[in-house]
C-alpha cells in the first residue's frame, strides 16, 4: 500500500512539474535547454511534442552551448571540428558529428605504439594535440560504418518477426544499401500480409514459405533475424569502396584495442610497430564469453561473439561510460549481462555470422594485412609518420601523456586483474 501511495504521489509530483515547465514561454524554455546537457536535452525533448518544436526551432542557438555543456574536453580536444564546421548549422546532425569526434578523441589519445626497434617505449599523440587530427579524421570515417552496422540491426530487431522472414526471402532480389534495402523491403512484405491476412496459412504459396511454428518458435525467429543481419551487412561491406573497408577495419581495431583481456599475448613487431603493448598477466580466473586458451585470442582475431554483440550496440556502451556518468565498468556489465540472457545455440549462431563477417571484411581488404598502419592511404601514412618521428627525436616526449582531463575518462574494459604494467598505458 505505501508503495503504491509513493508511486501516485511521484506521478502526480513529475506532471505537476511538466505542466509547470509546460507553461513557461518560449524563450524562458530556450534558456533552460542551453544549460543542459546533450543528454537531458533528448530526453527533455521526448516529453512532449512542444519541447520537441521549440529545441527543433532554436536548434542553432542551443545545440552550441549543450555541446560545451557535454564536452569538458572540447575546447582542447574537438576544437578542429568545430573549426571545420562552422560554415555548418549549429543543428543536431552537428551536435551528433561531436559525439562521433569525441570518441575518436578518446581512443587516439589511448593509442599507444612500440616501435620496431625494439626498445622498451611507446609512442602516441595525446587527443588535445592538434596534429592528432590527421588520425582522428581517418578514425571517425569508420565509426560512422559501425553505427550504419548497427542501425541494420536495430530496424531487424525492432520489426515484426514475419517481417524479418520475408524480408530475408528477399534479400537476393536487391541491390541497394541496406537503408534502402530496409525501406523498400518493408512495404513490400506488410502489403503481402494485408493482402492475404483473411487467407487461411497454409492454403497459398505465400504461406507455404512459413514454418508452422515460426511464431511460436522464439529460436527460429532469433535463427531468422540473424541471418537477416548478417546478409545485410555483407551487402553493405560490398558496397563499400576500398578505402571506406580500410577505415572501418582500422577503427574496429582501435576500438577492440581498449578491451584488454587476460589471453592479451605478446605482439610480433615483423610488420611494423605494433598497436598494443604485451602486459604479463596470469591465466586465470573465469572464461569470459567462448574466449578459450586453447582457441587462441580468439576475440583479437575476431572470432568472438562479443564482435557481433559490439556491432548490435553500436556506439553506444562506449559512449555511455567514457561521457555518459556511468558506471567505469559499464561496458563489461552491459557485454556481460547480454552473454547471460542468450541460449548456447544463440552464442554459437552470432558468433558464427561474426566470422563470417570479419572473414568478408578481410577478404575485401587484404587478408594477411596485420600492421594497422597499412591501413591509412599513403599520404596519411607520410603525414602521420612525421608527426611520430617529432615524437621519436625529442627525449621528453618519447612516451606522450594525456591531458590531466583526459585521464579522467574510464576508458579502459578489464577482464583482467590491473597489473602494474597497465598503468605505464595512462
Amino acid at each position: 500500500m505505501s508503495r503504491d501511495i509513493a508511486s501516485n504521489s511521484s506521478s502526480a509530483t513529475i506532471k505537476e512539474a511538466k505542466s509547470s515547465l509546460l507553461d513557461l514561454p518560449n524563450e524562458v524554455l530556450e534558456q533552460i535547454c542551453r544549460a543542459l546537457s546533450i543528454f537531458d536535452l533528448y530526453n527533455l525533448r521526448r516529453t512532449s511534442y512542444r519541447l520537441a518544436s521549440v529545441v527543433t526551432k532554436n536548434s542553432k542557438y542551443i545545440c552550441g552551448h549543450v555541446s560545451r555543456n557535454t564536452f569538458s574536453l572540447e575546447d582542447r580536444v574537438i576544437q578542429h571540428e568545430r573549426y571545420m564546421c562552422l560554415s555548418r548549422p549549429t543543428d543536431f546532425a552537428w551536435l551528433n558529428d561531436l559525439v562521433l569526434h569525441y570518441l575518436a578523441a578518446v581512443i587516439v589519445d589511448r593509442m599507444r605504439m612500440q616501435p620496431s626497434d625494439g626498445l622498451r617505449r611507446l609512442l602516441g599523440i595525446p587527443a588535445n594535440d592538434e596534429r592528432s587530427y590527421i588520425l582522428r579524421s581517418y578514425v571517425v570515417e569508420g565509426l560512422e560504418v559501425i553505427q550504419e552496422l548497427s542501425r541494420i540491426s536495430r530496424n531487424i530487431h525492432g520489426s515484426h518477426p514475419l517481417l524479418s522472414f520475408f524480408s530475408f526471402k528477399a534479400l537476393l532480389r536487391y541491390k541497394s544499401c541496406p537503408s534502402q534495402l530496409y525501406k523498400e523491403n518493408a512495404p513490400l512484405a506488410w502489403s503481402s500480409l494485408r493482402l492475404r491476412s483473411d487467407q487461411i496459412p497454409g492454403t497459398s504459396p505465400f504461406h507455404q514459405k512459413i514454418p508452422k511454428d515460426y511464431l511460436e518458435n522464439e529460436e527460429s525467429q532469433f535463427k531468422v533475424r540473424t541471418q537477416l543481419i548478417l546478409g545485410l551487412r555483407c551487402k553493405y561491406l560490398r558496397s563499400l569502396s576500398r578505402e571506406r573497408l580500410f577505415q572501418l577495419r582500422f577503427a574496429c581495431d582501435l576500438l577492440h584495442s581498449m578491451i584488454k583481456t587476460k589471453y592479451d599475448g605478446p605482439t610480433s613487431n615483423v610488420y611494423g610497430p605494433s598497436l598494443r603493448r604485451h602486459v604479463p598477466c596470469e591465466y586465470t580466473g573465469p572464461d569470459y564469453f567462448d574466449w578459450k586458451t586453447q582457441e587462441g585470442d580468439t576475440f583479437r582475431l575476431g572470432q568472438s561473439w562479443v564482435h557481433w554483440c559490439l556491432l548490435d550496440d553500436g556506439l553506444r556502451c562506449f559512449w555511455l561510460q567514457w561521457c555518459g556518468h556511468k558506471s567505469p565498468s559499464y561496458v563489461k556489465d552491459y557485454l556481460v549481462h547480454e552473454w547471460n540472457i542468450k541460449s548456447e545455440q544463440q552464442h554459437s549462431l552470432e558468433r558464427n555470422a561474426a566470422i563470417q563477417l570479419d572473414k568478408l571484411l578481410r577478404d575485401l581488404t587484404h587478408p594477411k594485412l596485420q600492421n594497422l598502419f597499412n591501413y591509412i592511404p599513403r599520404s596519411g601514412i607520410d603525414k602521420f609518420w612525421d608527426n611520430i618521428l617529432e615524437y621519436h627525436m625529442s627525449l621528453t616526449d618519447i612516451l606522450s601523456r594525456s591531458s590531466a582531463e583526459m585521464r579522467a575518462v574510464p576508458w579502459r574494459v578489464y577482464f583482467r586483474d590491473a597489473v602494474s604494467a597497465d598503468l605505464f598505458l595512462v
